[in-house]
């Protein structure tokens, strides 16, 4: 039996003949831009990471939160572990210039105008 788009539709069966039972379609609600294998390979690797339900609701409930993650994805922002002085390395954003080297010659005569 397919169903058309839209609660309350009619419903065509197989054979052709019209059945007269409203068919309830549920409507949309997943984001358009991740695939549901997307969605599986994340909880996967969340899984592996020791992630616990709990957490991922906690992050899905806190936007501000995922926004800083994506920084530190991004090469943005770093994250520093608790009583560590120096931050953990993160890697460059792909597009990122090459750091700029400026040379001084400390023996040259001053400039004066």
């Amino acid at each position: 039996m397919t169903a058309i788009k839209g609660g309350g539709s009619l419903a065509t069966l197989k054979t052709g003949r019209v059945c007269k039972k409203r068919v309830q379609v549920k409507e949309e609600t997943m984001s358009s831009q991740f695939s549901v294998g997307m969605m599986n390979q994340l909880g996967d690797s969340l899984e592996a990471a020791g992630y616990t339900s709990e957490d991922v609701t906690m992050l899905r409930s806190d936007v501000e939160r995922l926004r800083m993650v994506k920084k530190v994805l991004d090469g943005e922002a770093r994250i520093t572990l608790v009583g560590e002085e120096e931050p953990v390395e993160s890697k460059p954003p792909k597009d990122a210039p090459p750091p700029i080297q400026l040379i001084a010659d400390l023996d040259a005569d001053p400039f004066l105008p």
